[in-house]
């Protein structure tokens, strides 16, 4: 859906939804499954006015469903190849968080007799919002020399037995 408002005393703006839900069937006798790259819910709001003498100002907010991702449940450790390998749970069962952006622009316009120039502020994300693009997982590997746990999330540590914490 997507709702337009053309340049109107000084106005111009759109507003535009999409509903939607792509799922994936890997196999006739699996189930259906979320796809990776599902998004339900995409929303934008754009809108900008026209100050006059060459000014004008805007803003944009856009919202999006988190992709689907596979979480990482635990871990084994693999004799043969000498590490531990992850346990995964249910396929695209969480979502990575929404993504909420909100940006505002100033611009002035000049013109010459032959030439136009704009100069604008454009300042993104002013809610400074951290929009993760992926979800965090965890590498854990183990050899004849070393037993190290590598986190690649600040909120992943390991415990006292230097086995990853679990929340």
């Amino acid at each position: 859906m997507l709702l337009r408002q053309e340049l109107a005393a000084g106005f111009f703006g759109w507003v535009s939804y999409t509903l939607m839900r792509s799922e994936r069937k890997d196999h006739t006798d699996n189930d259906w499954r979320l796809f990776d790259y599902d998004q339900t819910h995409v929303a934008t709001v754009v809108g900008s006015y026209e100050l006059g003498k060459g000014f004008e100002i805007g803003a944009r907010f856009r919202y999006a469903t988190g992709f689907p991702r596979t979480p990482m449940v635990g871990a084994f450790y693999s004799t043969r190849r000498d590490l531990y390998e992850p346990n995964f749970g249910q396929q695209n069962s969480e979502r990575i968080p929404a993504f909420v952006q909100a940006d505002a622009r100033v611009a002035k316009r000049f013109q010459g007799a032959w030439w136009k120039a704009e100069v604008y502020l454009d300042v993104q994300n002013i809610t400074d919002r951290s929009n993760p693009e992926e979800s965090c997982t965890t590498t854990i590997t183990r050899s004849a020399r070393t037993s190290r746990v590598y986190p690649r999330c600040p909120s992943q540590a390991r415990g006292s037995n230097g086995e990853l914490a679990t929340n």
